[in-house]
């Protein structure tokens, strides 16, 4: 029975994924899956006030949340703050809170306690990449909304 030795093969894969073998950086042909990461959410919920009084509001639930008018999977959102929380279709946001990771525009319905509900319409992109493969992306959309009072 003959043998076949997978480690040279495995150690070409390995260094075509990184580059060109001359050592430039190649990214049209890489091998295999490209590394992406998120320093941060797309979307980034600072604060939110009553528009009446400026108080702040400590919590926000969206709905309806949509990215270039399609509705948002909640199951694959990428990243997510820890004081955002899928429930059901909706985030519960204790403010600030930040979620999903599509660039894109985005419009959400915005309820909280005591408050008449508010479209959330807005264009979110990363304001800083990094690196084509892998890369980093930072610098999400930070939002302030505002609700009025029942």
């Amino acid at each position: 029975m003959q043998r076949i030795h997978l480690a040279p093969f495995a150690i070409a894969a390995v260094v075509a994924a990184c580059g060109g073998s001359d050592g430039s950086d190649d990214r049209d042909s890489t091998v295999g899956p490209c590394v992406v990461l998120y320093e941060e959410p797309i979307l980034l919920i600072t604060s939110a006030r009553d528009s009446a009084s400026s108080a702040s509001i400590p919590e926000i639930t969206l709905t309806e949340i949509k990215v270039n008018g399609a509705l948002l999977d909640l199951r694959v959102l990428g990243a997510v703050t820890p004081s955002a929380r899928v429930v059901g279709s909706s985030i519960q946001c204790t403010v600030p809170c930040g979620f999903a990771t599509t660039e894109g525009a985005y419009s959400a319905i915005l309820t909280a306690s005591g408050y008449q509900s508010s479209v959330l319409s807005v264009a979110a992109q990363y304001q800083s990449s990094i690196g084509g493969c892998p890369s980093t992306f930072g610098g999400g959309k930070r939002v302030g909304v505002s609700l009025q009072p029942l």
